[in-house]
């Protein structure tokens, strides 16, 4: 499984980047979103914590999840 972390591990904590590599997220944040993810949370507060782990990284930065319908 570590190899599955590994390749989500591009997933933000707190604004930290992993301390033994630079601008990949935490495996701290990826568990946090594996929990969020396994526990059946609403689709809305995944994404929604996605964005702010993605808006951490920066100062000013602005993350949108954009979800198409059926029509696209």
């Amino acid at each position: 499984m570590p190899r599955a972390l590994r390749s989500a591990a591009e997933v933000p904590s707190q604004g930290r980047p992993a301390a033994d590599e630079p601008g990949l997220f935490s495996s701290e944040s990826v568990l946090n979103l594996e929990k969020l993810i396994f526990a059946g949370s609403p689709l809305s507060e995944v994404l929604t914590h996605i964005a702010q782990l993605v808006e951490s990284q920066a100062k000013g930065m602005s993350c949108s999840i954009w979800l198409p319908d059926a029509d696209g």
